[in-house]
């Protein structure tokens, strides 16, 4: 499957608001507590206004993560983080997803029970994303072994009818 709208595949969340990556996964604020600013959801913390959400909404724009290259399994883009922040991409969490941050792996979080989570470093950064089935190892060996089984017995039978044909 091939993404059209390059735009719309990922989305830089300033996370400082909502989100923390821990052991466990991403922690955030329960939904019906959630204030939908812009694009970008804001907690309702103490001593937080509603103008520093939307100055937090600006940076998430002026930070945004993008695109450069894509095909069906992979995806590239680049991101400038201003702080250690969580990148959010909304792509379903799932164990097949390897991300590689300037091309060291990093380990990947759920956000909200559903989306993919990268922790990244301030600056500027080339994020790559890759994915493969969980089992798509395992299996295509397991194909391969049996397909050369297969071609063994049918050597074996032919061999073995070819000897019977010999001695009649």
């Amino acid at each position: 499957m091939k993404y059209r709208n390059k735009k719309a595949i990922a989305t830089l969340i300033v996370t400082t608001l909502i989100f923390t990556c821990g052991a466990t996964g991403v922690q955030a604020a329960p939904a019906a507590d959630l204030n939908i600013v812009g694009n970008v959801a804001a907690a309702p913390i103490s001593g937080v206004s509603l103008a520093v959400a939307q100055a937090n909404t600006q940076t998430a724009a002026e930070q945004a993560f993008t695109v450069t290259d894509y095909s069906s399994n992979s995806l590239e883009g680049t991101v400038d983080a201003s702080d250690n922040q969580t990148l959010f991409l909304s792509i379903p969490y799932d164990s097949g997803w390897k991300v590689k941050v300037d091309g060291k792996e990093v380990k990947t979080c759920r956000i909200g029970d559903a989306f993919l989570g990268v922790k990244v470093p301030s600056g500027e950064h080339t994020v790559s994303l890759k994915y493969t089935p969980p089992g798509f190892s395992i299996g295509w060996k397991v194909s391969l072994a049996a397909a050369i089984i297969f071609i063994v017995l049918c050597f074996v039978k032919y061999r073995y009818k070819a000897d019977i044909k010999k001695k009649e």
